[in-house]
């Protein structure tokens, strides 16, 4: 569970658990705690500004003193940092190993702070034992910038029972598409980094044989198109 990305009522949750020495979620509790997520985040965005200040306050209590997990880490055996954001807890444990998704804070941040606590969390990437990159292309990059660290590349999880080959012309009379089509997919939210303006600019210069299913928000590209029936929205 990310610290920096929770709310007031999260937090208040969590230091609970952690005054009851449970430093996890069992499914008894997850849906629970999900419902007061999606409050608090609802709360939080109402106050601006202050959310902003509140946020900071949160990440340098835990970059300096650990925060809530401080206690918890230290008693572990083994410690998994799924976020670059969470590296500076690397401090309170000598076995811990880290996840490195993206290095996006660094070549595209959506501000100068983003960039800032990105880059000095980062520094703590030389105390990991190890760290898990999702692809061959991240691995050359994180080496590159530091060639003192081990990385692994693990690809992402796949459902092997539900994602699997189908026949094609069944599996598209059950999904509704047409035999003629050549259906693109993309799945992605709409933020800077995944840049979903570049559909359009693909879909434009294709003929009307190729059609857009697109999973995830399509009301700000969805002007863009020039041939609206070249493009499935689905949220």
């Amino acid at each position: 569970w990310h610290l920096y990305n929770l709310g007031l009522i999260e937090n208040l949750l969590l230091i609970h658990y952690s005054y009851k020495k449970i430093y996890y979620f069992n499914s008894e509790n997850k849906e629970e705690y999900k419902a007061l997520s999606f409050k608090g985040h609802q709360w939080m965005s109402s106050f601006g500004p202050m959310n902003l200040f509140l946020g900071t306050v949160k990440f340098l209590y835990g970059y300096y003193f650990g925060g809530i997990y401080k206690k918890a880490i230290e008693k572990m055996n083994f410690v998994h940092l799924a976020r670059p954001e969470l590296y500076h807890l690397a401090k309170y444990n000598k076995n811990v190993v880290g996840t490195l998704h993206d290095l996006f804070g660094l070549t595209m941040p959506y501000s100068k702070i983003q960039y800032y606590l990105f880059k000095i969390n980062l520094k703590f990437i030389h105390k990991l034992k190890a760290v898990v990159v999702v692809s061959d292309r991240i691995k050359q990059e994180a080496e590159e910038m530091f060639p003192d660290v081990y990385f692994k590349r693990i690809h992402l999880w796949l459902d092997d029972p539900n994602f699997k080959p189908r026949d094609k012309i069944e599996a598209r009379k059950k999904l509704g598409l047409k035999e003629d089509k050549i259906y693109l997919l993309n799945v992605s939210e709409d933020t800077v980094r995944k840049n979903i303006d570049v559909l359009p600019n693909i879909l434009n210069k294709l003929d009307d044989r190729f059609v857009l299913v697109r999973i995830g928000d399509c009301e700000r590209i969805l002007p863009k198109f020039k041939n609206k029936n070249q493009i499935i929205c689905l949220k």
